[in-house]
């Protein structure tokens, strides 16, 4: 039987908000081992910040992490899934949309 989306998706997920800052994201993600975040305007995912490690890069490079906001940072364009899809039928859709 082929396993679905809930079987191998996180549950308890971060997330930031286009208006927060560089700094705020860096309270909220400590502990979340660099892993991609989404950024969602209500209930509503509108981006990625790739990498909780962005943050850390922009602190070593001296940004001013209280003034830049996540959406300067973010991938906007995110596509989704539903829990109850086919893992396998959404990796090989991930796949084709990285392909060249």
């Amino acid at each position: 039987m082929a396993r679905r989306i809930h079987e191998v998706m996180t549950r308890r997920v971060g997330v930031l908000a286009p208006e927060d800052t560089l700094l705020d994201a860096a309270e909220r993600l400590r502990g979340l081992e660099g892993a991609p975040v989404p950024v969602c305007h209500g209930r509503r995912v509108v981006g990625m910040l790739p990498d909780g490690d962005s943050v850390v890069r922009a602190v070593a490079m001296g940004w001013d992490t209280a003034c830049l906001r996540i959406a300067d940072m973010m991938s906007p364009g995110i596509e989704s899934c539903f829990e109850d899809e086919e893992a396998d039928v959404v990796r090989r859709r991930m796949e084709q949309l990285v392909q060249p």
